[in-house]
């Protein structure tokens, strides 16, 4: 990572924290275990899961079909200096439109409404994956040997959070260290 990919820059118990954008993120669809699949068609982009679906129509009827077995909502895609998928439209005839469905096997969840907070867990996740919302930190410091962790998916407080938290580990053990050192050489 090169210092170009710097978001946010921090200092803390005289350490300087370097939040940067993850530019070897794992892609959520491929690399995760999800609940949800994600059935869309898009001659510009590829999103989504894999499918073997030929036509929309085709897609849709398999859902009908299934629809005993399964839970599906419509996506939608939202296009304008950059991209966002959602469950609800964007009512933006210019810029979005439906773009697929996502379903979620019932057995796979307790009730509809854990299978709808799933998919919109998964769809925010992909979404800040689309964003390029995807980030790590790098503590500045000869004195902390774990010091970067990468794959912080939304805004940049976790991964700030995380590396404070790091820090303060770090100065708890040096302490613990110093003590017991103290300790042992006490005349």
């Amino acid at each position: 990572m090169t210092d170009d990919e710097t978001v946010a820059t921090v200092e803390y118990r005289g350490h300087t924290i370097k939040i940067c954008q993850d530019m070897e993120m794992p892609h959520p669809r491929l690399d995760f275990d999800n609940t949800s699949k994600m059935i869309c068609f898009s001659r510009k982009f590829y999103i989504g899961d894999k499918h073997d679906f030929k036509t929309p129509d085709e897609a849709l009827e398999w859902l009908e079909a299934n629809s005993d077995d399964i839970w599906y909502w419509n996506i939608y895609l939202m296009n304008h200096g950059g991209l966002v998928l959602s469950i609800t439209s964007f009512k933006d005839r210019w810029d979005s439109g439906h773009i697929g469905w996502a379903y979620i096997l019932r057995k796979d969840v307790q009730n509809e409404d854990a299978a709808i907070a799933t998919i919109q867990n998964e769809i925010q996740m992909y979404n800040h994956y689309l964003s390029g919302s995807v980030y790590g930190y790098k503590i500045n410091s000869d004195l902390i040997i774990e010091n970067n962790q990468w794959g912080y998916y939304g805004d940049i407080d976790l991964p700030i959070l995380d590396a404070q938290l790091a820090i303060d580990s770090f100065w708890e053990r040096e302490t613990e260290v110093n003590l017991f050192v103290h300790n042992c050489f006490a005349l």
